[in-house]
């Protein structure tokens, strides 16, 4: 009985082996990709298999993200991983140091230590949203890691190799639709991937299952699976014609589809164009069972449009797991293309357009037949006459004065808020961008006015011109015009070079009228001269004349002197320089104060200046007195000594002091000594003494006298 299970058994491999299909189109992009996900930097074993590979089992020991237990993957375990070498695989070098089939250093792969029964599926995955009655590839990356050591030296001739069995079934009955065997896989450490083709038929999901084929001694038979892939058998699906072409607004082209060996029946039809270079599509209509399609370029926007189609079997071209895409046409869409011409021109000008001479403003179009793959072209004209200015009307010729302030106007024909205007020169005018203006006159100057209409930055100009003559105005001539006097004095005024004068203010000159007048004013003035030409023009002068504060000088009538006396003279005056005469009996004949001390009577003239130079002259008489002596009556010796007052001169012949006793208690014979109020150094009291004086005045005049005096204290 078991030989009969075992011989139905190669029977159905023998069958599905041998009837692999072929694929009448190319395989399509992955519709299924499982790659058992991405681990990170630091851990070496990952779970749950659920999380990382959903709709994955696995027979075999799954030991999950804490690695197989005591450090060692033994036969019957399996667990996602990094490295087929990872810590905690406790194989050392019998299994080969390999990262996923990609290179990846963290992608993960199913690392299996594979039971040694035959038979045995140890691994399942279940695959869902298939398009039914497709022909499907089934694609597994299997390696063996097992190194060289373990066929060398650890197993020898015992070494198991991988030997697996790829069978799809349906996932509810598990009836078999597809198997392929793999062989032994070599311990190469390479990546080999395997393929099983099948038709699904009515299913919209299958399951893979892995069968472990290898039976022996139990050493070896460790594997690793990764990218678990599924493709479609695609048709060569071509847009007919295949153009690359342009063509022009408003027309339309047909295209068919045509399908090579077409699986789909009844098969449907999605055309699409792109206006992104095909990364965006945009459906044409409903989809239909049609092959036919009609690009029409009416109303839609100029440039590059690629179109292509989408088919499959009837409903399933919104399914991207169902459908084929066909190549691409490639249209561009070009309008007749209007060429657009601007151009300005002034009034009286002419514009030649393909041999028409245009004149006046409007739109003028022009067709030009096209060469090559190019739809027509129109040049399209648009042109702008723009009105030049007729006439300025302002004068030829202007007569101003130097210095005058003159107006240069105009006025333009016809009239335009559009015209600006320049002058040139713009030397000395008030502004060069306005229709009238001021020139302050300085000299003779041609003025010239362009005025201009500016439209779409095409100037159209006219000029005119006006010749200002400028007379002379800085003719008046005065050879001294700053003057300082003394008051009471004048000074002659010169001016010359104008036809008429006159002086303002008129007080203090001996006639305004005239060119030269005689200037005697009373206080500073400031006078100014109108002075006219003979053309007219006026030019004015300034004369100042500076009158300066009179001589001062204060001096007394007289002054009375005593032989032997000096006087100190203080005047009050403001002048600076003085000449005194005589030079007798004065200290200094050039100073304002100086001391007088004459012998006999005498009569002092002087002279005074000031800074300015005002004069002024005046004297003073000094009366020499004859000398006079008297004899006080009463002293305090704590504030004076006793003795003679004088006036003058005079000898002391003695000069003798008496107590009441008769006792004499001072005599001298020095006429400057006094009495200090004692006797032999004793203070003496207060009361009546007597007195006894004999003098000679310089004038040889005696002085005898006797008296008392009291003593004060």
């Amino acid at each position: 009985m078991k030989k009969l299970s075992f011989c139905i058994l190669l029977f159905l491999y023998s069958l599905h082996a041998n009837s692999q299909l072929t694929c009448n189109g190319y395989w399509g992009p992955f519709l299924i990709n499982q790659t058992f996900g991405q681990g990170d930097a630091t851990a070496n074993w990952y779970g749950p298999l659920a999380t990382y590979a959903p709709g994955a089992s696995t027979s075999t020991v799954f030991v999950g993200a804490g690695g197989p237990p005591g450090a060692t993957l033994a036969d019957g375990q399996s667990g996602l991983v990094k490295n087929s070498s990872a810590p905690g695989t406790g194989q050392g070098a019998n299994w080969v140091n390999a990262t996923d089939h990609t290179g990846d250093p963290n992608g993960l792969m199913l690392l299996v230590n594979a039971p040694s029964t035959a038979a045995t599926v140890f691994f399942e995955y279940t695959m869902d949203n298939l398009c039914p009655n497709t022909t499907l590839r089934l694609g597994v990356w299997v390696m063996n890691v097992n190194s060289s050591l373990v066929a060398t030296s650890t197993c020898g001739a015992n070494t198991q190799y991988p030997n697996l069995t790829l069978r799809v079934v349906d996932p509810v009955t598990n009836a078999v639709l597809a198997l392929a065997n793999t062989g032994n896989v070599p311990i190469d450490t390479s990546w080999h991937q395997f393929f099983v083709t099948f038709t699904n038929g009515t299913n919209t999901s299958v399951k893979l299952q892995v069968v472990n084929n290898s039976v022996g001694s139990g050493c070896g038979n460790d594997l690793a699976l990764d990218d678990i892939t599924v493709q479609a058998c695609i048709p060569v699906s071509q847009v007919l014609p295949k153009l690359d072409t342009l063509t022009c607004s408003n027309t339309t082209l047909d295209f068919v589809a045509n399908v090579i060996n077409s699986p789909y029946s009844p098969a449907e039809y999605q055309w699409q164009y792109s206006t992104d270079g095909g990364l965006t599509w945009q459906n044409q209509g409903a989809p239909s069972a049609s092959p036919n399609y009609s690009f029409t370029t009416t109303g839609l926007p100029l440039g590059e449009y690629l179109i292509r189609y989408i088919t499959g079997s009837a409903g399933t071209t919104g399914n991207i797991n169902c459908i084929s895409i066909s190549d691409t046409s490639r249209v561009m869409v070009d309008s007749i293309p209007v060429i657009e011409m601007f151009e300005t021109i002034c009034s009286g000008q002419s514009l030649d357009f393909f041999g028409r001479s245009l004149t006046t403003s409007g739109i003028y179009d022009t067709i030009i037949p096209s060469t090559g793959m190019r739809c027509d072209s129109i040049f399209r004209m648009e042109l702008v006459v723009v009105p030049t200015p007729q006439q300025i009307m302002m004068p030829d010729s202007l007569i101003a004065c130097q210095y005058d302030s003159v107006p240069l106007q105009s006025n333009t024909l016809p009239p335009n808020n559009n015209y600006t205007y320049q002058w040139t020169p713009s030397t000395n005018l008030n502004a060069d961008t306005d229709p009238n203006v001021w020139f302050y006159a300085d000299a003779s100057r041609r003025y010239v006015l362009r005025v201009t209409n500016t439209v779409n930055n095409v100037p159209c100009s006219l000029t005119d011109t006006v010749d200002v003559i400028v007379n002379p105005g800085d003719f008046l001539e005065l050879p001294k015009t700053d003057f300082a006097i003394c008051p009471g004095d004048s000074v002659q005024l010169l001016a010359s070079g104008a036809d008429t004068y006159l002086w303002q203010p008129g007080k203090g000159l001996s006639d305004p009228a005239i060119g030269n007048p005689v200037a005697k004013p009373e206080v500073t003035t400031r006078y100014q001269l109108l002075g006219t030409s003979a053309k007219g023009c006026t030019d004015t002068q300034i004369v100042n004349i500076t009158v300066h504060p009179a001589a001062v000088l204060e001096l007394p009538d007289y002054i009375n002197l005593y032989p032997g006396e000096t006087y100190y003279l203080q005047p009050g005056t403001n002048a600076v320089f003085f000449h005194w005469f005589p030079n007798s009996g004065i200290n200094d004949v050039a100073i304002s104060n100086p001391r007088f001390n004459p012998t006999v009577d005498t009569r002092y003239f002087v002279t005074a200046k000031t800074d300015y130079g005002c004069v002024i002259t005046d004297s003073i008489d000094v009366w020499v007195k004859e000398t006079v002596l008297e004899m006080p009556n009463a002293f305090n010796p704590n504030y004076d000594d006793y003795k003679v007052s004088m006036r003058g001169l005079a000898t002391l012949e003695s000069f003798e002091i008496y107590n009441r006793w008769g006792q004499k208690i001072f005599e001298t014979k020095d006429i400057r000594q006094g009495w200090n109020g004692t006797f032999k150094g004793t203070p003496q009291p207060t009361g009546v003494y007597v007195y006894q004086i004999k003098a000679t005045t310089t004038e040889g005049k005696p002085f005898k006298q006797t008296g008392n005096v009291t003593l004060l204290r």
